[in-house]
């Protein structure tokens, strides 16, 4: 039998897209010990970012390589498997990096990962969320978790001590998504998500979409409130448009 519901067989005929692919399969390739500059290259300096959140999630500057990754910021994607006894782990199932020129958003995009690696599968972080004893505690104290749009917006969280959020890779949630959410959902017990995804319009779509869609699975669904006062004279300023500004 396959480690998890993340990884089985592949199917019997060639999927034409996304939307028919199931799975995503481990890779053995892990980039974690190349990358440098954590906490200290310009994209972590400018958001605040340390070491030490770099450390947990797993994420850093990758300089010359082979790889088409490097020069770029690289987060390790995970997912989360089961053994024969049902013992949880960590599997690697892609790097992707994101460009720190203009160059490299013009000629291979502002995000890139290795091919065959299906993003509207997976939540980024679900292997933190469902394994780390801190993240399990934050769920079980506020009754949910969180998701956010990117592997930046989870860092940046992770670097201010919140750290059961995951990520969808962009502002939509893919209904190929809902099997990690019941994964999450069943391994903590949490049947409420909260939407935090950015201030502009395709976020705001994106999270009343997000809500639908789980709303229609059975979960229990807010969204975070940009424009709440928390207090007569103190709101958040429309400076601040998504977690990274904060």
């Amino acid at each position: 039998s396959p480690p998890s519901s993340t990884v089985a067989t592949q199917p019997t005929q060639k999927p034409s897209g996304e939307e028919e692919k199931k799975f995503n399969h481990p890779i053995r390739q892990n980039l974690l010990p190349a990358l440098s500059q954590q906490g200290t290259h310009p994209e972590f300096v400018r958001r605040e970012i340390t070491a030490q959140a770099c450390d947990y999630l797993g994420c850093g500057y990758l300089e010359k390589s082979s790889s088409h990754l490097q020069e770029r910021i690289v987060f390790q994607v995970r997912g989360v498997r089961s053994d024969d006894h049902g013992n949880l782990s960590p599997m690697i199932l892609t790097h992707m990096g994101r460009a720190t020129t203009e160059t490299q958003k013009e000629s291979d995009g502002k995000w890139t990962h290795y091919a065959g690696f299906h993003k509207s599968l997976e939540l980024y972080n679900i292997d933190k969320v469902i394994l780390d004893e801190r993240a399990k505690r934050q769920a079980d104290l506020c009754g949910h978790i969180l998701i956010t749009e990117g592997c930046f917006d989870v860092l940046k969280l992770a670097e201010a001590g919140i750290f059961n959020v995951v990520a969808t890779f962009g502002a939509q949630l893919s209904k190929n998504q809902i099997p990690r959410i019941q994964e999450i959902s069943e391994k903590l017990g949490i049947k409420h998500f909260r939407f935090v995804y950015d201030r502009d319009k395709a976020g705001v779509q994106g999270a009343e979409e997000g809500v639908r869609l789980l709303q229609k699975s059975g979960f229990q669904v807010s969204v975070f409130d940009w424009e709440q006062s928390f207090s007569a004279k103190k709101r958040i300023s429309e400076e601040i448009t998504d977690i990274c500004d904060c």
